[in-house]
């Protein structure tokens, strides 16, 4: 069976690719109340200094009772090595400073606390320039169709 990705996941777009050496980012706000997982790409160009990463649960679609959250990730080198699974604590992790890097976070809906369904990822900004790109990928959708229900 094939994965298409449109149609068996809600991809979105968290953080278009940005230099965050502008500032701290927090990617869009999106919703799990349809969904029971999320995969959360996070992928780095180039990376000076290393920024933390960080995933939060939310009451709606802004920071109202936002609260970071532990969890799992893996990381993938340039060459397309996967690392082993990994745990997180609310605190997140870094990203150390070696170039095109990715992580895969990933997240089930029942890690979030009751009445907070919306998540956003978070980035600290390093002291020099780091391109970063954040999209996540919502699956499980509760009512599968071949156009996924909306994350917003």
């Amino acid at each position: 069976m094939s994965f298409v990705l449109a149609e068996m996941g809600k991809p979105v777009v968290g953080v278009a690719p940005v230099d965050i050496n502008a500032g701290a980012k927090t990617s869009a706000y999106w919703s799990m109340a349809n969904y029971s997982h999320v995969s959360i790409l996070v992928a780095i160009g180039n990376m000076d200094n290393a920024a933390t990463i960080t995933v939060t649960e939310n009451t709606n679609s802004s920071a109202v009772g936002e609260a970071t959250i532990g969890f799992d990730y893996y990381a993938i080198d340039g060459n397309g090595n996967t690392g082993a699974r990994t745990t997180a604590t609310d605190a997140g992790f870094s990203t150390g400073t070696t170039n095109n890097r990715m992580w895969v976070i990933e997240v089930d809906a029942e890690q979030l606390s009751d009445g907070k369904p919306w998540m956003a990822v978070k980035t600290t900004n390093p002291a020099t320039s780091s391109i970063i790109t954040i999209i996540p990928v919502l699956s499980g959708a509760r009512y599968a169709q071949a156009k996924p229900p909306a994350a917003f």
